[in-house]
């Protein structure tokens, strides 16, 4: 595997709200399986996002232990049953899931 850029940083103040990366890709040609972002942490991906945009989720599944749990507005999350969706601070939402 190749990398463009291979970064890494200490967030090192809890006072200090850390943003992350901009980057404008030109893709005359490559991989279907290229990603336009792959997040890890501690050599494990956690998030991506594939050159066509989807996102991909590769973290643990989490259950919200009530509608009113700790979240942040925009978070989404899954387990076997449901997808939880964040609509604001503490405040979430889910719909049932099943195979077809």
């Amino acid at each position: 595997m190749s990398y463009i850029h291979s970064l890494t940083d200490t967030w090192t103040d809890s006072g200090t709200t850390y943003k992350g990366i901009s980057m404008d890709v030109t893709d005359t040609a490559s991989a279907a399986a290229s990603r336009l972002i792959s997040l890890l942490v501690g050599g494990t991906e956690k998030f991506g996002v594939s050159k066509t945009g989807d996102s991909i989720f590769t973290g643990a599944s989490k259950t919200p232990a009530s509608a009113s749990d700790t979240g942040i507005a925009g978070q989404i999350c899954w387990d076997s049953s449901y997808i939880y969706v964040c609509t604001a601070t503490n405040t979430w939402k889910r719909v049932a899931i099943a195979t077809w």
